[in-house]
């Protein structure tokens, strides 16, 4: 009897906790990357607060970064990755994967203005590596390349590899 009211304490406790969590708006973010460059004010949006990002600050999925100028920030993403966000920029961190190794599954970022470079590492095996954008999309593998986004335009500059791009329009690449 005696256990069977200690398990029944046990997961009322869990449940309280879990509708705690729940009504604060908590909620568990999977990391992405680590802020590891950093010139003039830039900021995060996560969870409804914006704040002052910083060096070695985490960024999660979900966030928003936002990059005014004439600021400039660079991230390391979990899988060793590089994303080098300009001024004028803000993009949202939709998806970053990782497996239990650090190898990338699917990554995907939304532009909503503004340029970045990205240093794709290289997987093993496929992964998504995405960037989103109001007229379509550029996906990648291993690649370094920059990709910048306007309301009404996109544009795309390969250094090394290549990059499919789909329209949002037709949905064609």
């Amino acid at each position: 009897l005696v256990e069977g009211v200690r398990e029944s304490v046990v997961a009322f406790e869990v449940i309280a906790g879990a509708i705690l969590c729940l009504s604060a708006g908590f909620t568990l973010a999977a990391p992405a990357g680590t802020v590891i460059g950093l010139s003039g004010q830039c900021f995060v949006e996560s969870g409804g607060n914006r704040s002052a990002l910083r060096l070695g600050q985490a960024v999660q999925v979900g966030d928003t970064v936002d990059v005014p100028s004439p600021g400039k920030l660079k991230l390391r993403m979990t899988d060793g990755s590089v994303v080098s966000v300009a001024a004028g920029t803000r993009m949202t961190i939709s998806a970053y994967g990782v497996d239990g190794a650090g190898q990338r599954q699917d990554t995907r970022f939304s532009l909503g203005r503004g340029l970045l470079r990205a240093v794709v590492a290289p997987v093993e095996r496929p992964a998504k590596f995405e960037v989103e954008t109001a007229v379509g999309t550029a996906a990648v593998r291993s690649t370094d390349w920059f990709v910048e986004a306007s309301p009404d335009a996109m544009q795309v500059g390969v250094l090394a590899g290549s990059v499919e791009l789909t329209s949002a329009a037709t949905r064609r690449g």
